[in-house]
């Protein structure tokens, strides 16, 4: 004990040299150090307090004051300190992020600077102004206004700084991710949720940048499949269409062959140009009558008219075909093109080198591979009252011989009423197990020791063995997700014949699944078809694919082809027609 004094005393010395006004030897260190003999038998008096001076900080303690902020700042920081109210969460959080650009910036002006506008801000408002060409609309961001003056007041100019901030962080949102959020649309069948841009990290950019318009460009959708529809809706807007067309009259079907006083007006609703009558050489054959004639040429053009708009092509005018010629009139183009648009900014910003792709309404799968379609066949998808839903997620594993158990809603609502009328029956023609799960064990049971009217579907489970007549056919493609989608083989085959092929409970039909499987195993180096072919017939067998592949299954109704044109399909479950309402198109 007695050995620990002198290093004691040398801790104290130390302290007490750190902190001046202290001296060795003062009270304070014969109390913490006490003598060096043995203790005192009894307890020495309490001391008298110690009163301590102030010390100063050292240069290396100095006090830390608040930065000092120009006028114009203190303005702008009150001017984002007033109460707000947010109509939703995206709104609050965009907010967030202009503020905590601002306070990145210690609140010093970024479009207006000593009260006039920046060569970027006088850019920016440019071309919010020009909102329409990407399909959005200009008056949402019109309160970014260039004042036509050097503002003087401070809280003026906080206010139009702001003004201009947030309406492009309002245009920046809604060119990325949409105007409106995709569940809105469909709560049940849509499960897409688009990326909002950092708009700290965009503002910072737009306030310095070279060239405001290519900066913005950066945040629209990268496929080109908007670019197309971009392209398009400039085309529609420039166009001059004088008087609007006349509607051709209902009446019997128009095709090839037959003399129509209607032929004139179908061929000037599908912009054929009229035979030049001044020619002298051909106007014997160009007389009035002649025009009335549905002749090859008008054919071909009703053929592509149907072919654009998804339409069955077979050259004649019927019911549907002159509906939808009928109906092609420029403002409702530009509507279903501003909807798609909106559909792609829901989009994932990178679709992957290498992925399947779905469309829907169109009916239609394609295989992806470094920009080039590998592969595309039919397919058959839900019905408008068991939709397919439309989200991305990956394919990971191939199924061959793959049982198929009946979701229960499918048993309950579709399969009881027939069983109750004759279970044995029912179970032996579709060639159905009965089964239930049990203690964690599984039992077959037989369909007619159940009374059918009376049980709780939910304590079963209905299933399809592999063969023939299984629903899933030889193959599934699997990509795991909570709405329990998949693609599949199918034993009905001529569905894929049909115009409209929505007739599934979801999942997704494919015409040629072994096409399929060799386009998605294309890269996995171990399986193609012709070793799942072989392996038809056994029993239930999982393949793991080497490599993960992105599947989107889409939903969009204008389809840019390769010559640029677009193809136009029926809106198969009314999003289109949702969404106009939403958009007050």
């Amino acid at each position: 004990m007695r050995a620990m004094a002198p290093m004691r005393k040398t801790l104290l010395s130390s302290f007490v040299t750190a902190v001046p006004g202290l001296a060795a030897g003062t009270l304070l260190a014969a109390q913490l150090v006490g003598p060096a003999s043995a203790a005192p038998a009894s307890p020495a008096p309490a001391p008298a307090p110690i009163q301590l001076a102030h010390v100063p900080p050292q240069d290396d303690e100095a006090e830390v004051s608040p930065p000092v902020i120009t006028p114009a700042a203190a303005e702008l920081r009150a001017a984002l300190g007033h109460a707000r109210s947010f109509s939703d969460a995206r709104q609050k959080k965009v907010f967030a992020a202009i503020r905590a650009f601002y306070e990145e910036h210690r609140f010093e002006p970024a479009f207006l600077r000593d009260g006039k506008p920046t060569r970027q801000a006088s850019a920016l408002v440019e071309r919010l102004g020009e909102a329409a060409a990407d399909g959005l609309d200009p008056s949402d961001y019109a309160d970014a206004k260039l004042p036509a003056a050097r503002l003087d007041d401070l809280a003026e100019r906080a206010r139009a700084e702001l003004a201009i901030a947030e309406a492009a962080a309002r245009f920046l949102v809604d060119l990325a991710a949409g105007r409106i959020a995709p569940n809105s649309v469909a709560p049940r069948d849509i499960f897409l949720k688009p990326e909002l841009p950092d708009i700290a990290a965009a503002l910072d950019e737009l306030g310095t940048t070279d060239d405001v318009v290519a900066t913005l460009a950066g945040y629209e959708p990268p496929h080109r499949q908007y670019a197309v529809l971009k392209r398009h809706l400039a085309e529609l807007r420039a166009a001059n269409d004088g008087e609007p067309l006349p509607r051709i009259e209902p009446g019997k079907v128009l095709k090839k062959g037959v003399r129509d006083a209607r032929v004139p007006v179908l061929r000037q609703r599908l912009g054929m140009e009229a035979p030049d009558m001044r020619n002298p050489e051909l106007r014997p054959y160009l007389d009035h009558a002649d025009l009335e004639i549905f002749d090859e040429d008008v054919t071909a053009a009703v053929e592509a008219f149907q072919t654009a708009n998804g339409l069955t092509v077979d050259g004649m005018v019927g019911p549907q075909t002159l509906a939808a010629l009928n109906g092609a009139r420029r403002e409702e183009r530009i509507a279903a093109i501003v909807v798609n648009m909106e559909r792609w900014r829901w989009a994932p910003r990178q679709l992957g080198r290498y992925y399947v792709f779905v469309n829907v309404p169109e009916f239609m799968v394609r295989v992806h591979r470094d920009g080039k379609t590998t592969f595309e066949t039919r397919v058959v998808v839900g019905k408008p009252a068991n939709r397919t839903p439309v989200f991305s997620d990956e394919m990971d594993h191939i199924v061959v011989n793959p049982y198929w158990n009946v979701p229960n809603s499918i048993v309950s609502k579709e399969m009881l009423p027939q069983i109750q009328r004759d279970p044995y029956g029912y179970f032996a023609k579709n060639g159905y197990q009965l089964l239930a799960d049990i203690r964690g064990k599984t039992y077959y049971l037989d369909p007619t020791r159940i009374d059918w009217y009376a049980i709780d579907t939910k304590l079963l489970r209905v299933r399809q063995p592999p063969g023939d007549r299984n629903a899933l056919g030889r193959i599934k493609f699997m990509f795991p997700n909570r709405h329990a989608v998949y693609l599949h083989d199918t034993p009905a085959k001529s569905l894929f014949q049909r115009t409209s092929r929505a007739y599934s409970h979801g999942c997704v039909r494919v015409q040629d699944p072994l096409a399929f499987a060799d386009a998605v195993l294309a890269e996995d180096g171990e399986w193609n078809s012709d070793r799942l072919k072989r392996m038809f017939g056994g029993q239930e067998t999982q393949v793991n694919m080497s490599k993960r592949l992105p599947v989107h299954l889409a939903y969009f109704t204008l389809v840019p082809q390769k010559d640029g044109s677009l193809l136009t399909v029926p809106d198969l479950y009314g999003y289109d027609a949702r969404m106009r309402q939403m958009l007050n198109l």
